[in-house]
Order: C-alpha cells, then structure tokens, then sequence
C-alpha cells in the first residue's frame, strides 16, 4: 500500500479506491455492481476512501468569519446567522420588487468555503421553478466555471444574487404563459 500517494490524493480533495490488498485503482477503472464498487480490471472490491474536513473553514480561518459576518450585516442586517445541521447558515427575508411578496431565504455555505460557493434556497415560499433551479432545491445563481464565484466572494453578494434572481422569476412567472425549460424571453437577462 502506498501510504503517501493515498495521503497526496486525499490532501488534494479526491478520493482514493484502493483494493482489499492495498493496491490503488483509479476511480475511473472501477465500476458499481449489485454487491458494491469493485475494480473492473481484477474483479477485486473496491472501497473509497473519502477526503473529510475534520474541522469548519470558520475554526480554520476566523478572519474570513468575521468579514463575511460585517459583510451581510452592512447589506442584509435583517439576516440571521444559524449554526445548523446543514452548516453555517443566514436565514432572512428578501422582498426583490415592488410586490408585497417576501421570500424567506436561507444561504448554506459548503464546508470547503471559500473553494466553493454558499447555496441559495428560498424556505417560503418553497419554490420549485421551471428553469434555473438545482435538483436538491438551491438556485442557479451562476454558471458553474464562468468565473462569476471567486474565493473573495461573500454571502452579502450571494444574498444579492438571490434577490436579482427572485425578481427575474417573479417576472418570468407573471409573463411566460407557456411551460418552458430552455432559454426564455420572459426571463430578464443572458442565460446560459
């Protein structure tokens, strides 16, 4: 078993297959069966071993905690921050036109924050959107690798994200009357 290639794989954040003997397999020479993952050159079991953060990006960088914090106090003072289950969490209200329409938001930061960006949900009303939405329920607020997330980006811009997101649903809802999924007119600005 080569202690250190496993140890280079994990730091880097990827995971490792290694058989039972100790022998590492690349992830893309194995393959899932009825009774789990094995090695699709030997027929050997496979088990992955998972890169984990034993600690939060908060305990780790308190600094990072403490702009971010000023950061959505400044812009969104009316959002609360959560230690939750899910992760650190602000949960607030947003109300992104002139309708009386407030959404309950709540934007979860991933525990290898800043590498990638905080999710945006909407709590209430719940939304289930016809187009720029993820399957677990956040919302496309960005083109994955377009540049728009880089590692200064705070929760307050991702708040404003959401909101300009929110109103280009609320327009697109009360002017598309057909069930699109592709590109729309009635959604305000470029898609992807």
């Amino acid at each position: 078993m080569n202690v250190d290639e496993i140890a280079k794989q994990l730091e880097k954040s990827q995971p490792v297959a290694i058989t039972e003997d100790g022998t590492i397999v690349k992830m893309e020479d194995t393959i899932t069966t009825p009774s789990g993952p094995v090695d699709s050159n030997s027929g050997q079991s496979v088990t992955y071993l998972k890169p984990h953060t034993w600690y939060s990006w908060f305990d780790s960088n308190p600094r990072r905690l403490v702009d971010e914090t000023a950061a959505m106090n400044a812009r969104f003072p009316h959002f609360d921050l959560h230690r939750l289950q899910a992760g650190l969490t602000w949960v607030g209200l947003l109300k992104p036109s002139e309708r009386n329409r407030a959404y309950k938001i709540s934007i979860v930061y991933p525990d290898d924050f800043p590498s990638a960006a905080p999710k945006a949900y909407t709590v209430d009303p719940k939304l289930a959107a016809p187009k720029h939405q993820f399957s677990d329920g956040s919302l496309c607020l960005m083109y994955p690798g377009d540049g728009t997330w880089q590692t200064n980006t705070t929760a307050a811009q991702i708040a404003a994200m959401t909101a300009t997101w929110l109103f280009c649903y609320e327009y697109h809802e009360r002017h598309c009357t057909r069930a699109c999924r592709g590109a729309c007119k009635y959604w305000p600005g470029p898609e992807r």
